[in-house]
Parts: structure tokens; C-alpha cells; sequence
């Protein structure tokens, strides 16, 4: 190749790569006009996918863009092989979004296409009942009545979806046509568990009252019980009223439904296990972490509130690190008024040392820099060799700086310097 010719190859390229962003700018935007100019200079630029393999159709059924779509499947837009990253077809997302003038299009031009699954072997119609869309429901089981006992990767039915979507009337709908959908097996998540997910406590109470048994079922790959997926307080209150005993029961990891929900931060949910049972098994440990440890750790400071108002005596819990709740607090970088509330429910955990030999003010020491924010608050707690042990350990540059003020401290207070405080300056200093 010339010297020329590469030269008009670059150009070529770069002049390919203007045009393709134009593109995706123009269908992105929904800019018909400018996408039907981009397509009577570039043709093939109809089936041009992006990063995550979406074309242009894609992008349209997503918006609703009936105008767009229209355009693209007059200028021969591939349907049946162009799928994303997920192995979705326009028509899925289209129905997934509720967009049903572009459902009608699509499958106007190819009617085949309804019967087209994801790479999780998901129907369009599991795509409209997720979405919670009665109208695209409607529309595609007229179309196609046997979508209804369409069955995703692990046994997932529609009716898992629409429980997962917390729509009770596509709940009641989906059982009217087809009740033997109710038992269904899904390894990847059981029925209850997908309503207690979807929020509405009408979907639970339907379930329970056509099948009592949904009580008992456990996730498979977690061991985890309707309760610990409870989105909210009601949910928690449609669940134990028909089962007292979920309280107590604990997951694959030891975890019992209220330490799933401090971890995962639903915090209604957390006040509504509390007021159901005061005595719930808050106490009770995962990996020798207790609810209160787990809550600070994962930042979840509104359920640790709530877990101190019910059971203060948590304060002074210790985990298998010998990490007590400040520890966790300030490792977790949480308000520093909470953190300092913390401390001052439990002076002493400030001088705990866990097995790392890390104690909460080292901790933020390691954060912070002396003397301010947290630091200068908690220091207050400490005597001065303990700080200066401190500093000297995870911020021995400062030592230096301070140095003057440490010994002018020293001489108001009528402070000897200790043999050990001198040591530990030595080692590190020198």
C-alpha cells in the first residue's frame, strides 16, 4: 500500500466514524429527520449497532418512537437476528416499556418475531408482564395465546413476573386463564419470594389463599424465606400472620430476614420485624456479626438507629474480628455526629483493640489527619499518650509537626513522658 492510499484509508475511517456518531446522536435523540439525511448517504448505517450491540430499532422501541420505527423498517432494519448484549429484539423492549403502537409495527412487518426468546430464554411476554403492562399483555396473547405458558431459563413463568412486578389485577388476570401456573417450580426464585420482592401485599395475600404451602419455600441457591425478601411493612405483615415462625429462620449463610433487610437498607421493613416481635433474634449472628454490625458496615445508619432504640445493650457486641460497633462506624465513614454518639453510648470501645490491633481512633487516624473532624472530636476520650501512640503508629509524619504542641501539653499538665510512649517514638522516628 502506497504512502496515498493509507492516507485515504485513515480519512475514510475517520470520516466512517463522524458519520456513525452522527448516527447514533440522530436515533438516540429521536431526530427522524436527520436519521432519513444520515440514511440516504449511508445506507447500511440501518443496521449499525453500538457498544452493547444495539441498533438503531433497538433505541426506537425503546422510546416508543413510532415515526423512527416506521423509517427504519421501511429501510430494511434487520429484526429477527439483531439482539443486544441480553439477547433482546426491538419487539422485546418495546413490549418491556409498554409501547404498544410500536408492539403492533413490528410485528405487522414480522409476526414471527413474537415467538423470539432471550439469551435467558425470556418471551415478550414475560418482557410486558414485568413491566406491568395489561395493554401490551392484551395485545400480545392475541397474537399468540400460548405465550402465557411461555417458561424462562429456570423455570420462571409469566406469573413469576407479574408477582415481581407487585401487579395484583395481571396477577389475578394470568391465574384466570391459566391456574395451573400457580404451580410452577422456578429454581431461581420461588413465587412468594417474588411477590414479597414486588411490594404488594394484595399479591401475597392472593397467593396464600390459593396456595398455603407457598409459606414453606425456600430459594434454592440461598436458602433465603419469603420474609427475607420483604420489601416493606406490609408484606412482613401479610407473611407472619401466616407464619409466625419466619423470624427465626436463617439462610445458607446464617443470616435471619432481619439481617438481610439491614443489608440491603429497607429500613421499613426493618422497623416492621421489630414491632412485629421486640424480642425478635436480634442478637443472633452471622459470621459472629450481630444485626448491629452488619447495619454499620453496610452504611446503613437509619437501621441502626432503630436497632439501638430496641436493644441498646447491642452497643457492646464484639464480632470475630473484635471489632466493636465504632469500629465499623468509622471504618464505614458514617456521619461523625452519629459516630460520635456511638462513642458516647460506649466510652470505652474507643481503646479496643481487635485482633488487627487496630482501635477505632487508629482507624480514624487513618482517615483523617490530626486534629481535625473526627479526630480532634474523638481525641477528647483519650489521655495524651494514647494519642501519641496513636499518631505514632498510622500518622508518624505528623509527630514532627505536632511535637511542639505535644510537649507544651505536657509541661501545662505536669506530664512525665512515659518510658513506653518514648520508645514507641523512637522506633518510629528514627
Amino acid at each position: 500500500m502506497t504512502h496515498r492510499s493509507k492516507i485515504e484509508a485513515v480519512t475514510i475511517r475517520i470520516k466512517d466514524a463522524r458519520i456513525a456518531s452522527q448516527w447514533q446522536k440522530a436515533f438516540i435523540n429521536g431526530q427522524v429527520e436527520q436519521m432519513e439525511t444520515l440514511l440516504a448517504e449511508s445506507p447500511h448505517l440501518v443496521n449499525h449497532m453500538d457498544w452493547k450491540q444495539m441498533t438503531a430499532l433497538h433505541h426506537a422501541a425503546i422510546n416508543g418512537n413510532g415515526q423512527a420505527t416506521a423509517l427504519l423498517l421501511a429501510q430494511g432494519a434487520i429484526m429477527t437476528n439483531e439482539v443486544d448484549v441480553q439477547g433482546w429484539t426491538a419487539l422485546h423492549y418495546a413490549a418491556n416499556r409498554g409501547h404498544g403502537k410500536v408492539v403492533a409495527q413490528l410485528l405487522a412487518k414480522s409476526p414471527d418475531l413474537i415467538s423470539t426468546l432471550s439469551r435467558d430464554e425470556e418471551s415478550v411476554l414475560h418482557c410486558a408482564v414485568q413491566g406491568g403492562h395489561d395493554d401490551v399483555v392484551t395485545q400480545l396473547l392475541a397474537a399468540s395465546p400460548t405465550l402465557i405458558d411461555a417458561e424462562a431459563r429456570g423455570g420462571d413463568t409469566v406469573l413469576h413476573r407479574a408477582a415481581l412486578s407487585g401487579n395484583d389485577q395481571l396477577v389475578a388476570r394470568l391465574l384466570a386463564m391459566n391456574p395451573s401456573l400457580i404451580d410452577k417450580v422456578s429454581t431461581v426464585q420461588p413465587l412468594l419470594q417474588c411477590a414479597a420482592i414486588g411490594g404488594n401485599a394484595q399479591v401475597v395475600t392472593r397467593l396464600l389463599a390459593l396456595k398455603p404451602t407457598l409459606i414453606s419455600e425456600v430459594c434454592i441457591s440461598s436458602g433465603k424465606t419469603a420474609l427475607h425478601f420483604a420489601a416493606n411493612g406490609e408484606i412482613v405483615k401479610a407473611l407472619l400472620a401466616a407464619d409466625p415462625s419466619l423470624t427465626v429462620g436463617t439462610d445458607s449463610l446464617g443470616w435471619n430476614p432481619l439481617h438481610s433487610a439491614v443489608i440491603d437498607g429497607r429500613d421499613e421493613t426493618v422497623t416492621a420485624l421489630l414491632a412485629a416481635n421486640p424480642n425478635f433474634n436480634i442478637s443472633s449472628r452471622a459470621n459472629s456479626r450481630s444485626a448491629l454490625h452488619l447495619a454499620l458496615s453496610h452504611s446503613r445508619e437509619t437501621a441502626a438507629e432503630a436497632l439501638l432504640a430496641v436493644a441498646p445493650g447491642m452497643i457492646h457486641e464484639v464480632d470475630a474480628r473484635g471489632d466493636t460497633a465504632l469500629h465499623m462506624a468509622i471504618r464505614s465513614r458514617l456521619r461523625e455526629e452519629f459516630i460520635v454518639r456511638l462513642w458516647k453510648l460506649h466510652p470505652e470501645a474507643l481503646r479496643t483493640v481487635n485482633r488487627h490491633n487496630e482501635t477505632p481512633f487508629g482507624i480514624a487516624l487513618e482517615k483523617e489527619k490530626p486534629g481535625e473532624g473526627l479526630v480532634e472530636r474523638l481525641q477528647g476520650g483519650l489521655s495524651l499518650d494514647d494519642i501519641i501512640i496513636a499518631v505514632a503508629k498510622y500518622k508518624k509524619n505528623y509527630l514532627w509537626r505536632f511535637r511542639c504542641v505535644i510537649m507544651e501539653q505536657r509541661k501545662q499538665c505536669n506530664l512525665p513522658l512515659h518510658a513506653d510512649v518514648l520508645g514507641i517514638v523512637f522506633e518510629y522516628l528514627m
